[in-house]
């Protein structure tokens, strides 16, 4: 699971975000705990693997894993990451998740990243929400999807990304 974790890692870094973290604000808990409920529902699945990352289990690990790609203000204001990893899954287990990340990102706005430097991923989507100053992102929802990797990836926290945010 960690592997895949940091194959999500990289793929951050392939978007080229360059963002920096705050506290969280008073707009992220209905995305938050929908993504949380996303997760928990795949807690005993066989096929489907998935961690709810705050403070206290796991957040700072990852965090600290995740300094080697980012500069530390990056990751300083995260305060909760949601990994679901889906390799495994039957292709009906699959399109179920596909799915339910259609239905977590109503609301959202894509990334929309030039024909050029798209990675070659087969399915790829990067969502997120701006806060009401609208000066900082305070949800990000990742889905990618490569030969052998299909995984969620949720940040959550107060990040701000200049390339996102001043469009």
């Amino acid at each position: 699971m960690m592997k895949r974790a940091l194959m999500l890692c990289c793929a951050l870094i392939a978007f080229s975000f360059s963002a920096v973290s705050q506290t969280p604000n008073s707009d992220t808990p209905s995305c938050r705990e929908a993504m949380q409920k996303f997760a928990e529902k795949y807690e005993e699945s066989e096929r489907v693997t998935s961690a709810v990352l705050v403070k206290g289990s796991g957040l700072e690990m990852m965090k600290l894993m995740l300094r080697k790609e980012f500069e530390k203000d990056v990751i300083k204001g995260v305060d909760m990451i949601i990994l679901v990893e889906y390799a495994d899954a039957t292709e009906d287990e699959a399109n179920a998740i596909r799915g339910e990340v259609e239905k977590l990102a109503v609301g959202l706005e894509k990334v929309v990243i030039p024909e050029g430097e798209k990675p070659k991923a087969k399915r790829l989507g990067t969502y997120y929400k701006l806060s009401a100053d609208k000066k900082s992102i305070s949800d990000m929802l990742i889905l990618i999807e490569e030969e052998n990797e299909r995984c969620v990836m949720y940040l959550g926290g107060v990040i701000r990304d200049e390339s996102i945010v001043k469009k």
